[in-house]
């Protein structure tokens, strides 16, 4: 806990409202607060835990940790006493069981064809390729919270300067890329590192694709700088 904590920078102290809430007190803000608490490494143990999650494992899932293989499998199954509810006012889970099969990508989608599985876990941009017209298999697409992006360091040189940074953004042909490398299913960034399902994402522009456009403003920077810098675009 302590070592994620130190990932929020700012930190003053934790204060104990009472048994079940505290309160954080940062120099800034954070809205990443909540993402980082319930983030797997932080996760809420027991004062009794042992330090064996495998053979002991703490939780408030629907489900039961029965059997963990590492590298093969992992079985699953229903909790009887979970606390939750579906819309149909039935206990959940609705599964009995859930297991784990542990195998490579390729593998994966054979058994997924095959029937063998029932389902994928996190499946690559070409496997929707390979399954979205296999009779019997439903690929339903959605917008997640994964953001691929590239990072400039404002605080070194040359991304210091507005200038260098817009042309960057600049001469990326966004709407190519995201269909080069994902088949078109994805949504288009707005230079932030929020998905359009975080709560702190709102619309904004973007540059347009203009390279022209970029290279004169690294010519722009370079003249004053008196360095070269140049830019390719492939």
């Amino acid at each position: 806990m302590l070592g994620l904590l130190s990932y929020l920078r700012g930190m003053q102290d934790v204060e104990k409202v009472d048994d079940y809430h505290i309160r954080l007190h940062l120099q800034t803000g954070n809205i990443g607060v909540p993402e980082h608490l319930f983030h797997y490494p932080a996760v809420v143990l027991h004062r009794d835990f042992e330090g064996d999650i495998i053979k002991k494992p703490v939780g408030t899932g629907a489900f039961t940790l029965e059997e963990y293989a590492e590298g093969e499998r992992a079985v699953f199954k229903r909790r009887t006493d979970y606390w939750k509810k579906g819309e149909d006012g039935e206990p959940l889970p609705y599964l009995d069981e859930l297991i784990y099969v542990s195998t490579d990508k390729d593998a994966g989608v054979a058994a997924l064809q095959s029937g063998q599985v029932d389902t994928l876990y996190d499946p690559r941009p070409t496997d929707f390729q390979a399954l979205k017209d296999v009779e019997g298999l439903t690929v339903r697409p959605v917008s997640t919270a994964q953001c691929l992006l590239l990072r400039m360091r404002v605080d070194l040189e040359p991304w210091d300067d507005n200038r260098v940074r817009t042309a960057l953004k600049k001469c990326q042909d966004r709407a190519k890329i995201l269909q080069l490398s994902y088949f078109g299913e994805g949504d288009l960034s707005i230079d932030a590192h929020m998905a359009p399902v975080h709560p702190a994402y709102c619309e904004k522009d973007f540059p347009p694709y203009d390279p022209e456009g970029a290279k004169a403003l690294l010519e722009e920077y370079a003249t004053e700088k008196g360095i070269s810098l140049p830019l390719k675009v492939t």
